[in-house]
């Protein structure tokens, strides 16, 4: 008997288990039952496999619908002994009041018996293997038919603080304020403030938004930076917000209370303590140094041109002409005997034995020796 190779076992357990027609079911729960417009919603999807779910996979994807806006928080797969669970959960929010139905979609996606079937019957994986296809099967969910109560364009709770290090500070030296917005809201409903204090330099960092999104809803926070400097005293005027409360069912507001700075005034020159900071290092005269570099190298060119035009110096001697016009030996050396007080002694050695030892030295190399000896490279 011919034996199958591993891969085509485990494609016939996973037919067999397919042909089981394993079932589910889907639970959809959404609360609170009565929500207001900006407040979220807790939708939960739950599909219960009756056994291990092999080869069946579960698709939802939310509806796309105007002023409705549903943000993921869980995609979880777990069992429950040897029974697959999927949990789904999204945070829904209605942007403006007004009664909904909403239609749920989903999909089973499996993998095609037949197909399997095919393949394990065939021969094993491989470049030239049969492809497993997948059917996917529609499934209507139970839908979402809401009323949703009119608010406020914030909604929800809300806490509003402000912070100052110090009330009594000097003239110009910054007054640090921070403020804090928190709700349960998503962050896009946090919008910054503004600060303007007459007389006054104020000095801002970005604004910043913390956010995370769970079971328990949203969680916003926006903090704010700023540094206040002046010269008298100032007041950090009240922030406010109106939200609406979910918990008192009314429009709240938030007032934080006015802060009063209490200015100092100092002599403005008496602010940096000279024995402490030194003075400032006077800035790089870059034109003054380029002029020296400049005029340095000028002066150490010139002196090489001058070394090298020197050297170079041509003596215009007669007798030089005479040398160098003389192709005959003899002739020369008649020259060169006249010469007794010029360094040339070797040179008429050398020309001497040219012409009567008959030694092999050219009169172009005689010449050039004689010519250097009398001053001429």
């Amino acid at each position: 008997m011919k034996k199958l190779p591993g891969s085509l076992i485990i494609f016939y357990i996973l037919s067999v288990l397919l042909n089981a027609n394993e079932g589910y079911k889907i639970d959809v729960q959404y609360s609170p039952k009565r929500v207001y417009a900006n407040q979220a919603m807790n939708l939960d999807i739950v599909c219960k496999f009756d056994g291990s779910g092999n080869g069946m996979d579960f698709i939802f994807t939310p509806p796309n619908i105007n002023d409705v806006v549903f943000t993921l928080v869980q995609d979880s797969e777990n069992f429950k002994g040897s029974k697959k669970i999927i949990n789904l959960h999204y945070l829904v929010e209605f942007k403006k009041d007004g009664f909904y139905n909403i239609k749920l979609k989903a999909s089973m996606r499996k993998t095609n018996s037949q197909q399997l079937r095919e393949a394990s019957t065939g021969r094993d994986l491989g470049p030239n293997s049969i492809k497993v296809q997948y059917e996917q099967e529609s499934i209507s969910l139970p839908s979402i038919r809401i009323n949703v109560l009119k608010s406020a364009p914030l909604t929800g709770i809300f806490s509003l603080n402000t912070t100052v290090l110090k009330t009594n500070t000097q003239a110009y030296e910054p007054t640090q304020l921070k403020i804090e917005l928190t709700s349960n809201t998503n962050k896009n409903t946090l919008l910054p403030f503004t600060l303007n204090i007459a007389d006054t330099t104020i000095f801002a960092d970005k604004p910043k938004i913390d956010f995370t999104a769970n079971r328990d809803g949203f969680n916003s926070k926006l903090t704010q930076h700023f540094a206040i400097s002046a010269t008298k005293d100032f007041t950090i005027p009240s922030f406010s917000i109106e939200y609406f409360d979910i918990k008192k069912k009314k429009i709240v507001k938030l007032e934080t209370k006015p802060i009063e700075i209490n200015v100092v005034s100092v002599n403005k020159k008496n602010l940096v303590d000279k024995k402490n900071f030194p003075e400032p290092k006077k800035p790089i005269d870059w034109n003054s140094y380029l002029n020296y570099i400049f005029w340095y190298l000028f002066g150490v060119l010139s002196v090489i041109v001058f070394i090298f035009l020197k050297r170079k110096k041509v003596t215009t001697s007669p007798v030089l002409d005479i040398v160098k016009s003389t192709n005959e030996p003899k002739e020369l050396l008649k020259v060169l005997l006249t010469l007794q007080d010029q360094p040339i002694d070797e040179c008429i050695k050398d020309l001497e034995n040219s012409i009567y030892a008959k030694k092999d030295i050219t009169m172009s190399k005689i010449k050039k020796r004689i010519l250097q000896k009398l001053g001429e490279h």
